[in-house]
């Protein structure tokens, strides 16, 4: 059987046990058990494109180097070399690809954290409650924003090199570190499909990048918050076997309707109040009160029906 057929088998295998898995655990945890493996496949399959991203930025930009400006040994006669590096056979390329790499990721998971805090103070409104703390958030997003920047230029420089070193092997093969520019490389080979695939990795490889790391985070939020909700469910699934009232949560009031006013400078008639067996009463005041007091309604009494004007019942 060729390689192909197994990995159409393979799949199909994987695609039935979940939905199989997906099956058992709506049928006996409710939505709240389906809704968190959903967003764990989710958070799986997120974080396995994300740690392949990082693997071939790595492969790439440590080959890279190591055509650039060769691959020395780290570890020699350095004591603190050795005790850290000992054994690992990694050399100079390795570690410096793999600062760049880290640095890029951490400092764009880092960004899109600090952006996402400023976007939502200034949804809610908080940051007018405490502007000194929103004053540094918004330093550290520039702070980590410039950092990120300038390491995803870098990572992006060193993907475009080694690409470029691949397809134009003999015109950059022997240059080394006398390699030109990531833009000298475009302005050269801007008419080749070579030249036009290079473009799309100086413009695009950043931004996927940064919506990689997105990705990653709003999956792991989206887990997070069904593992509460199935917490939730099996706390109000354990109150209603044991007799104890579920909470409910009441909904929110809404906003009370105010009371119509009256026009300003409009006064409306006293009218006098009549009950029965009696005169009319003091008349109640429905515009503003002398003085700028403000009015008051009496409440009115049961109506008990049409009455003459000395105020007995008609008969």
């Amino acid at each position: 059987m060729n390689n192909f057929l197994m990995t159409l088998l393979l799949s199909v295998l994987l695609l039935s046990c979940i939905g199989w898995a997906t099956y058992w655990l709506h049928h006996n945890h409710g939505p709240a058990g389906e809704r968190v493996f959903r967003s764990l496949v989710a958070l799986m399959v997120s974080g396995f494109v994300l740690l392949l991203t990082f693997g071939t930025n790595y492969i790439m930009a440590s080959t890279g180097l190591k055509r650039s400006f060769g691959s020395e040994k780290i570890i020699g006669d350095d004591p603190v070399a050795r005790v850290l590096f000992g054994g690992s056979h990694m050399r100079s390329n390795h570690l410096i690809a793999l600062a760049i790499v880290v640095i890029s990721f951490v400092g764009s998971a880092y960004f899109l954290k600090f952006l996402g805090r400023a976007f939502e103070a200034v949804r809610d409104g908080s940051w007018r409650q405490n502007r000194l703390d929103f004053a540094l958030l918004l330093l550290k997003l520039v702070a980590v924003a410039y950092v990120a920047a300038e390491f995803l230029r870098l990572d992006t420089g060193l993907l475009l090199a080694r690409t470029a070193l691949m397809m134009y092997s003999e015109e950059y093969g022997a240059m080394g570190v006398a390699l030109p520019k990531p833009e000298a490389i475009l302005q050269a080979h801007g008419n080749e499909i070579g030249g036009y695939l290079l473009g799309i990795f100086v413009q695009w490889y950043p931004l996927y990048i940064l919506m990689a790391e997105k990705h990653f985070s709003s999956c792991r939020a989206h887990y997070n918050a069904a593992c509460r909700d199935l917490a939730a469910s099996r706390v109000q699934a354990e109150a209603a076997l044991n007799g104890a009232p579920v909470e409910q949560v009441a909904p929110a009031p809404g906003p009370v309707p105010a009371a119509p006013q009256p026009a300003p400078g409009v006064v409306l008639p006293e009218l006098p109040i009549v009950v029965p067996g009696g005169g009319p009463q003091a008349p109640q005041h429905n515009g503003p009160m002398p003085g700028g007091a403000a009015g008051f309604v009496r409440p009115i009494p049961f109506n008990p029906g049409p009455q003459e004007r000395n105020g007995h019942a008609a008969p």
